[in-house]
């Protein structure tokens, strides 16, 4: 039992570790005045839209189980599907090729 718990707990650890720094990273993206990478306001306001519309809804109701779901063989299916239609590759025409495919596809079961 306790080998189950501590598994359960680093994972909820790693979690949460993991959607901070992706919290932080779209803040950083928010604020930058072009001292990392040049960003367009519209760059900028995706940015913040997708901290307060996905990252933080998630951080506030985080647990592992959340974690399980992503891999229950139940749900893979259609959260592909959900993933493909809603993939965010670095330009429209990539994400229309071939290569754009496979990288939302490798992007996908990494992520899982």
């Amino acid at each position: 039992f306790m080998l189950v718990a501590t598994i359960t707990a680093t994972a909820e650890v790693c979690g949460i570790l993991f959607l901070i720094a992706n919290a932080v990273n779209l803040l950083l993206q928010f604020a930058d005045k072009g001292w990392l990478k040049k960003r367009s306001e519209y760059s900028q306001f995706t940015a913040l839209d997708r901290f307060f519309r996905k990252v933080l809804p998630m951080i506030g109701t985080f647990s592992a189980l959340k974690m399980a779901a992503l891999v229950h063989p139940a749900f893979i299916y259609s959260q592909f599907i959900d993933f493909m239609g809603e993939a965010e590759l670095c330009s429209f025409a990539l994400s229309k090729s071939i290569v754009g495919i496979v990288m939302a596809i490798f992007w996908f079961f990494l992520t899982r």
